[in-house]
């Protein structure tokens, strides 16, 4: 089977939670014996170095990355309206190119289809005319996979699109997304789908009763990442010395937070409760800081010495931190799935989580859960989780035995599932 998927959040140069969710279908995708691809909107010229260009460090032409050459856009749009196909490159794998030093960015990939600001092309096509930008291939394709909900379909393929959540229209004062072109996107993707792929049970039931679907079409395959190097031995050989040269913190001293600072992931709360506890332990934030971190917020962290607020980091270097935390805390209001807590869990860290939602969905009894918007009552589970280490383990257990639930044998095995019985529904 050719299955192909698109590269939006994976030309992104800092990691999304979309992107880690890109790496790890095509992962395993490419270890369930599939052709894998991918499309990507690279500026790519045809020829023998075809594959040298698309690992290039240079993204200037990509979607998130510049705007040079947007005055060739409304030449592709009436290219669109033409007979012919939008010209489209394709460019197989070379076997000499050493890949190992970016397999955390993109995993085996046997083939590539790449067309130059694509996903801008797609965008301005279902704006002009409200239909989805017919893609039609060199080469036949089962199944185009989309990550995200772009308003793109490949002709004569099956079109799944995964959909993490319906935020932008549940909490619309939480998002800067066009509300309704988003809303006009996930309506057509209801409509027109062979298959509506979701990353949790609580995702599938607020896109079907947004839409009245039953479910017959909408698949929760949830997720999988790939965390196994923390729990190795060589992995946290002198790990007490890193942390303390690098951040000044010692293993199982400190709490931790990693996620975007922006409203619904509840930050300001948590500061608030942390702040509360009065507890010895400092409390690392993680993550880039997001639209609606007003000035307080900003003052906050940077003149309170427990507080150590860290920007993107490399992936491993997250990976250490979140094994050696005390404790995740992660009170957010909304997820789709909560990756955070997966990664804590399968770090066998402690997790403080909210009781409701995809992150009690996720986690469910393996964690200490609190209502997010009571900022004493979770001021009072830190307090526990700084002074009660029988619960700490307790909860560390539980959360090494509920990951197991979405290891990636598990997820292949859903997706297998999901594809042939989206296969029978068609």
């Amino acid at each position: 089977m050719r299955v192909m998927i698109d590269s939006f959040n994976l030309d992104l140069e800092k990691g999304t939670g979309v992107a880690t969710y890109g790496r790890n279908l095509l992962a395993s995708l490419h270890d369930m014996g599939f052709s894998v691809g991918c499309l990507t909107e690279r500026g790519i010229k045809a020829g023998e170095s075809a594959p040298f260009q698309f690992y290039s460090a240079d993204r200037k032409d990509t979607f998130f990355h510049g705007k040079k050459g947007m005055l060739r856009l409304p030449y592709d749009l009436f290219s669109t309206l033409l007979p012919f196909k939008i010209q489209l490159l394709d460019i197989e794998q070379v076997s000499h190119i050493e890949l190992g030093a970016i397999t955390n960015k993109f995993p085996e990939i046997d083939f590539f289809v790449a067309k130059k600001r694509i996903f801008n092309l797609a965008l301005a096509y279902f704006k002009i005319f409200g239909k989805f930008l017919p893609i039609r291939l060199n080469q036949p394709l089962d199944v185009m996979h989309w990550t995200y909900p772009l308003p793109a379909r490949v002709v004569g393929a099956r079109n799944f699109y995964t959909i993490h959540d319906i935020i932008p229209l549940k909490f619309p004062f939480y998002t800067l997304e066009n509300k309704d072109l988003y809303y006009r996107t996930l309506k057509e993707i209801a409509l027109r789908a062979d298959a509506v792929v979701v990353v949790s049970e609580q995702t599938r039931h607020d896109f079907c009763g947004l839409f009245k679907l039953d479910n017959s079409r909408v698949f929760n395959a949830y997720q999988t990442i790939d965390w196994d190097f923390v729990n190795s031995e060589t992995e946290t050989k002198g790990v007490a010395g890193y942390l303390k040269e690098c951040f000044a913190l010692s293993p199982g001293e400190y709490f931790i937070f990693t996620g975007a600072l922006e409203p619904k992931k509840n930050v300001e709360r948590l500061i608030e409760a942390y702040l509360l506890a009065g507890v010895e332990f400092p409390l690392v934030l993680v993550g880039p800081q997001g639209w609606q971190v007003y000035d307080g917020l900003k003052t906050l962290m940077k003149k309170t010495p427990s507080i150590l607020y860290l920007d993107y980091l490399p992936r491993r270097t997250l990976q250490i931190l979140t094994k050696h935390a005390r404790a995740l805390l992660f009170p957010s209001i909304y997820e789709g799935f909560g990756l955070p807590l997966l990664e804590a869990m399968k770090s066998g860290t402690p997790v403080l989580t909210a009781d409701f939602g995809a992150m009690a969905e996720i986690v469910g009894e393996a964690a200490l859960r609190v209502d997010p918007y009571n900022v004493s009552d979770m001021a009072q589970a830190i307090r526990q989780l700084a002074k009660d280490k029988t619960r700490l383990a307790e909860l560390a257990a539980l959360g090494l035995k509920q990951a197991e639930m979405f290891s990636a044998e598990n997820y292949q095995m859903r997706l297998h599932k999901i594809y042939k019985d989206s296969q029978k529904n068609n």
